[in-house]
């Protein structure tokens, strides 16, 4: 009887010990899972974000030359084709609800379309098709971000105050002419593509400004620098008239 009794014991200790045991280390798991997520979720939100300390967005932008005064710049079409091309990363501390401070590490293509004719002074002997100068530069910037208002996980409304610093690591000259085949092998066209120019600079300065509703900016640059040199290869070794300083134009943040 005692046998049987201590029998019937054990098997119900084990039976219950199967039941209960199990549950209870699985929801002491199960909660000191979520509440480690949770802290974790919360102290990345307070980190970074487009309202937090730290963001860092990338960005893309197009905007067109604007020859504001043609009397002592070297004169360029007016149409898309003299143009800025800008794409990079784009980083932001904030310091208050107002004001953040932010950097940005951009690739940029410029291309400038001369307008042919009697004030071409890069090739005055010949008349082009088309003629055009590009430039390849690797930018970095700095700039303050003012905000205009409270609100939530997002950029909102605000405006970048700022100034870029250009390595131009490549510049080329292009030409564009129709030909006679009959002269040319056959050829109705001939391009020409020149680069190490000796007659422009490799540094440049520019001022910023951009005003932005969320991820949509409108963005204005101001060049500081001169574009070119003066060399005894060109315009009977004077400087050239420089390039239209002003551009605006739209990027795109994501």
């Amino acid at each position: 009887m005692k046998i049987r009794l201590l029998l019937y014991t054990s098997c119900a200790v084990l039976f219950l010990s199967g039941i209960c045991a199990p549950a209870v280390i699985h929801s002491q798991t199960t909660l000191l899972q979520r509440d480690v997520r949770k802290q974790m979720e919360r102290n990345q939100q307070d980190d970074f974000g487009p309202n937090s300390k730290f963001f860092q967005s990338g960005v893309l932008g197009f905007s067109w030359t604007m020859p504001i005064n043609t009397n002592d710049s070297l004169e360029v079409t007016n149409d898309i084709n003299s143009n800025q091309l800008v794409f990079g990363n784009r980083y932001k501390l904030k310091l208050n609800e107002y004001f953040a401070l932010g950097m940005d590490i951009v690739y940029m293509r410029q291309g400038f379309s001369i307008r042919q004719g009697n004030t071409n002074l890069l090739s005055p002997e010949h008349i082009h098709k088309k003629q055009r100068l590009a430039f390849h530069n690797l930018a970095v910037g700095g700039h303050v971000r003012i905000n205009f208002q409270k609100r939530g996980d997002y950029l909102g409304s605000y405006v970048d105050l700022g100034a870029e610093l250009h390595w131009v690591m490549a510049e080329r000259h292009f030409t564009l002419d129709k030909v006679d085949p009959s002269q040319h092998q056959g050829a109705e066209k001939i391009r020409i593509q020149s680069s190490h120019l000796d007659f422009t600079r490799d540094i440049q300065h520019y001022a910023v400004a951009r005003f932005g509703v969320n991820t949509i900016i409108a963005s204005a640059r101001y060049r500081f620098s001169d574009i070119f040199n003066a060399s005894e290869n060109i315009n009977n070794g004077m400087k050239l008239p420089e390039l239209p300083r002003f551009s605006i134009g739209v990027e795109i943040v994501f």
